[in-house]
Formats: C-alpha cells, sequence, structure tokens
C-alpha cells in the first residue's frame, strides 16, 4: 500500500484523502494456524466494500482480524489512519468500529429495551430507544419482550441497531441477512444504505451477492485466504466471481445468492 506508518503514528494524510479501515498485507488465523494471507485494501470513508468469496474463503476471519477479536501474524491494521493493529477490540470500538457477527450475537435474555440500553452510550438511554425504533419500528413493539422469543429477522434487526445506537465510525457487517425473509433482506439493505447516507463507512460480507453489488463501491474477493479479484461492482465479471466461487464456471442464481446456497460476539 501506499502509505507506510510507524506503529502508534498517526497518517500525516488528512481528511479524504484518509481510508477509514486499511489492512496492509495482514496474514492472520487461529492457534497457530494462518488462514488469511497477505490480505491488503482499503474501506473509505462514507463507502461501503463487499468482501466476497465462498464457505471458508477467510472472510469471517478478516473481519475479526480488523476488529480486534484476532490479532494478525504479519501485517498492520489502520484506523482512520491510526495503527490499531495492537489495538484490543474494546479500544477499537470506542474509537467507532462496530462489528455486527454472523449470528447476532444478542444477549437472549434481556428484553429489547435492555439490550438497546446496554448497547448505548452512558446516560443516554433514552435517546438510544428512541434512534434505534426509527430504524426499525418493529422494535418498538418489543421493547418489554424477551430477546431470545423475538422472530429471526426481529433479532437480526436488533443486533444491526447497534450500528446506529454506538454512533459508529465503521461497521462490519458479517452475513446479516443469513436465513432470513426476502421482505427482511430488503429492510436489512434500506437500513444499510441509510448508514452510508451518514457517512458511515461500511466493510460487507454477504450471501447475497447481487443485492451486495447494488450497495457497495468496492469489491474484494477472496479464495483459499487470498484476495482474487478487486474492483468496482461494474468491472467484476460475473463468470470470474462465480469461479472463486465454485471453481467452476456457472453464473449466480437469480436472486443474486451464490449458486451452492451458501449463506461470535458483537464488538461495537
Amino acid at each position: 500500500m501506499a502509505d507506510t506508518l510507524v506503529k502508534g503514528q498517526r497518517s500525516a494524510v488528512t481528511g479524504q484523502d484518509t481510508p477509514m479501515l486499511e489492512l496492509n498485507a495482514i496474514d492472520s488465523g487461529y492457534a497457530g494456524t494462518v488462514v488469511v494471507r497477505g490480505i491488503s485494501f482499503r474501506v473509505p470513508r462514507g463507502a461501503a466494500v463487499a468482501l466476497l468469496g465462498a464457505n471458508g474463503a477467510g472472510k469471517t476471519t478478516t473481519l475479526r482480524t480488523a476488529a480486534g477479536l484476532l490479532r494478525p501474524v504479519k501485517g498492520q491494521v489502520l484506523l482512520d489512519g491510526e495503527d490499531v493493529t495492537r489495538m484490543s477490540a474494546s479500544r477499537r470500538a470506542a474509537k467507532g468500529m462496530c462489528l455486527i457477527p454472523e449470528g447476532r450475537g444478542i444477549f437472549p435474555s434481556l428484553t429489547v429495551r435492555e439490550s438497546l440500553i446496554l448497547y448505548g452510550r452512558r446516560g443516554k438511554a433514552k435517546d438510544t430507544v428512541d434512534r434505534a425504533v426509527s430504524a426499525f419500528p418493529v422494535l418498538a413493539e418489543r421493547l418489554s419482550q424477551v430477546t431470545g422469543t423475538l422472530s429471526g429477522g426481529e433479532q437480526q434487526m436488533l443486533s444491526l441497531a447497534r450500528a446506529y445506537v454506538t454512533e459508529p465510525r465503521i461497521v462490519l457487517v458479517d452475513e446479516a441477512s443469513i436465513g432470513l425473509a426476502p421482505l427482511i433482506v430488503d429492510q436489512i439493505f434500506e437500513f444499510l444504505a441509510q448508514l452510508l447516507t451518514e457517512s458511515i463507512s461500511i466493510l460487507l460480507v454477504e450471501q447475497y451477492v447481487g443485492r451486495a453489488l447494488e450497495l457497495v463501491n468496492q469489491v474484494e474477493v477472496m479464495e483459499h485466504g487470498t484476495i482474487v479479484l478487486s474492483g468496482k461492482p461494474a468491472e467484476i465479471d460475473e463468470s470470474e466471481l462465480s469461479r472463486a466461487y465454485l471453481g467452476t464456471d456457472p453464473s449466480l442464481t437469480q436472486d443474486g445468492r451464490t449458486i451452492d446456497g451458501s449463506a461470535a460476539t458483537a464488538q461495537c
């Protein structure tokens, strides 16, 4: 990448030239096993980047490394020009990074209201609840309900509301639409689009490829732990994208999902 930083030092580049998130030559994995190798890309301010690929390609590992839940073996993570490679996940969250994990990451024994207050800023309970229900009005009818009894779509709305009430600068979203009805998926993508209008950056892992391509400004395609294809959505060749998923040359299904049907703790 073009910018070279000393650890702990902020970039001399300011304003719109500084990406909100930057991964430089990242190697990362679990228990001594490297899962992703040489990962480098940027998420600009107020823009959305899709991280696509088949199951096992390394997408979740990349998100967890960016969020600070995994420490990379090699490479550098920059948040708004600041080296946060060795910074804890909680400190990254305090600086405006929010991870919405696959599996929702809710607290099933809490009520919706209690969950929202827990997610929000201290001393701003009413503002937090008001902001959440403005994004997802159905939650207003569920405030006293235990979250474990919500429908899958309502649980995902509650999980995504965290990306609103914490007032983040960047949201990392891991498979938010998985297992949900098309109508709920529509609402989720409307919410993500709303985040972009408020200049919140998004790094999106998503199974509905067509929907992701409609939302994002940039696409990074992973295969076997590396980036194999990168470009603007209009520049991405469908056959190349399909090969990255399947190793063959079929097209995507009409609903934008991958042809094979592929579909943590929250941190923010």
